[in-house]
């Protein structure tokens, strides 16, 4: 057995380690003040990746079952799923806040429910119930109108087409979409 201290590990976001986290593959997870960052074992590689979150500092690091990791930052948790190499995070808009995440203050319970604790509570996050922004079903325009006369068949169409682009004239600046949320999801 030989013990040996590393001052920096070349290629970590930062040197202030918060969570450490083996994952099911081998791979070690390290959050630190400055991000999240992934030690392939085989190589010994560092990579640094990159999060959608305005706060970078990893509090912990969890694996669900499926091995999409749960990450809590200093104010939001994050899903981060390892083979797209994407994450979603989930703040106070999603009802995440009121607390500052602990530093490996979580755990992943026997049934796989993930708990996460704050300065003001716990975020349990079941295994059955994810939130995953993902699944949310999509908007679909069903009319709309321009200074409140319904659009042109050709110009509903490509609006209701879903297209990228419309083209509109500096007069068609007083808009009115109708839209409809088609989840059947029982919640």
């Amino acid at each position: 057995f030989k013990l040996r201290r590393e001052r920096k590990y070349k290629g970590l976001s930062n040197n202030r380690i918060n969570a450490i986290h083996e994952s099911s593959d081998g791979d070690i997870w390290v959050g630190t003040e400055m991000g999240l960052n992934r030690i392939n074992t085989d190589t010994w590689t560092v990579q640094k990746i990159y999060i959608k979150s305005k706060d970078q500092m990893i509090r912990s690091i969890l694996e669900r079952d499926s091995n999409d990791l749960w990450i809590s930052t200093d104010a939001s948790l994050l899903s981060y799923q390892t083979k797209e190499e994407k994450s979603l995070n989930y703040s106070i808009e999603d009802g995440i806040g009121g607390g500052q995440f602990v530093p490996d203050g979580s755990l992943k319970g026997e049934d796989g429910t993930l708990y996460f604790g704050t300065g003001q509570g716990l975020y349990v996050v079941d295994k059955k119930i994810a939130l995953r922004k993902e699944d949310q079903a999509p908007l679909i325009f069903t009319n709309f109108s321009i200074r409140n006369q319904t659009a042109t068949s050709e110009l509903a169409h490509q609006i209701l087409q879903q297209k990228e682009k419309l083209k509109l004239t500096h007069e068609q600046n007083d808009l009115t979409f109708k839209f409809a949320d088609l989840n059947y999801n029982d919640s």
